[in-house]
């Protein structure tokens, strides 16, 4: 069988380790894998405290540490501000040179990373961690607003990601409102990868003495 060729990846996460939430944890635990089979790992991510753009060299990746802002109703995450961060994006990628851009959501970094993709012909993966009225808690605005940010956000979903290879998300109910809401209609759910060896029992772990 022909060794896998190593391929130059990058992972353009919204959010990282350290970082505590589903999405920056499976970014780390994909970086960790694809690192372990021998492939060369970036990760495009906001930085966790005000300050400009920097690289980190970590285990798993080199991690590109992007200038952003706080959320006055989140604890801990950030955004960046397309106007101050697209243009690294675009001189990052063009360093970097990816066989393939993972992008886990259509927000600025994704969004910047999947255009920066279709642009120069490298292939791209979009996966969506995140349904656009999760964020209704750490919006101050009357309900109405918040449906109409959500209708937008669902809709900027469909064109961005669209623009990507492939599609994909953890579960079939995450697709299905996919398909419906942002009108991708090839859309991949797929699990976020947990490792079920980890959680059986040992050999006699289940035995006890009555």
């Amino acid at each position: 069988m022909a060794k896998e060729k190593p391929l130059t990846i990058v992972i353009a996460a919204d959010t990282y380790p350290p970082d505590v939430n589903g999405a920056a944890i499976f970014c780390y635990r994909l970086a960790t894998e694809m690192h372990a089979r021998g492939h060369r790992v970036h990760v495009l991510a906001v930085r966790g405290n005000k300050g400009k753009t920097f690289t980190e060299i970590r285990d798993e990746a080199i991690v590109h540490r992007l200038e952003s802002h706080s959320v006055p109703t989140h604890e801990y995450f950030r955004i960046a501000f397309p106007w101050e961060v697209n243009k690294q994006i675009d001189k990052l990628l063009s360093e970097i040179k990816p066989d393939v851009i993972h992008a886990q959501s259509h927000y600025m970094i994704g969004q910047r990373a999947i255009g920066w993709a279709r642009k120069n012909k490298v292939r791209s993966v979009a996966t969506n961690h995140f349904m656009p009225e999760n964020l209704d808690p750490f919006l101050p605005f009357p309900r109405w607003f918040k449906r109409i940010v959500a209708h937008n956000s669902w809709k900027d979903m469909g064109k961005i990601f669209g623009r990507a290879n492939a599609v994909t998300t953890p579960t079939p109910l995450a697709a299905k409102a996919m398909r419906e809401r942002a009108k991708l209609m090839n859309v991949l759910p797929l699990s976020n990868g947990i490792e079920v060896g980890n959680y059986e029992l040992a050999p006699g772990g289940g035995d006890h003495e009555e």
